[in-house]
């Protein structure tokens, strides 16, 4: 019986945490501009394991967003040195990833959270809006 619960309990968690079909996509979404004081980060999640799960991200030590699958997500940062943190919970068996980087001024960049957090040039096609709390 017991075999049971595990494997129905697996089964669960296969499906993908992924964005509401009827969220914006980017090509769509105005980004406002950032300023003299402070710079905009476009954060964007592909299809990144493990796949279920909602990924936590943590922008200065303040958590911003459980991002889904195939999405994307903005904040406001001040210019200059700032950390963005993926931090899984200690049971999906995910160490911690961080990024600390100087975020220019009056600039807009773009932050791939697919396993190691890396920079990119644009934001992919691939990814609906998720509001960033």
């Amino acid at each position: 019986m017991r075999v049971i619960q595990v494997i129905l309990v697996l089964i669960s968690l296969t499906g993908c945490a992924t964005a509401p079909t009827n969220a914006p996509m980017y090509s769509s979404m105005k980004i406002p501009e950032a300023t003299d004081r402070t710079a905009i980060v476009v954060m964007y999640r592909t299809m990144t394991p493990p796949t279920a799960f909602h990924m936590p991200v943590l922008v200065n030590d303040n958590k911003v967003i459980e991002i889904p699958n195939e999405s994307f997500t903005w904040v406001e940062v001040p210019a200059g040195e700032n950390e963005i943190t993926i931090d899984w919970p200690i049971w999906v068996g995910i160490r911690a990833s961080t990024l600390k980087a100087n975020f220019e001024a009056n600039k807009t960049h773009f932050v791939n959270l697919g396993g190691n957090i890396f920079f990119e040039e644009s934001l992919l096609e691939c990814c609906r809006y998720v509001p960033a709390k």
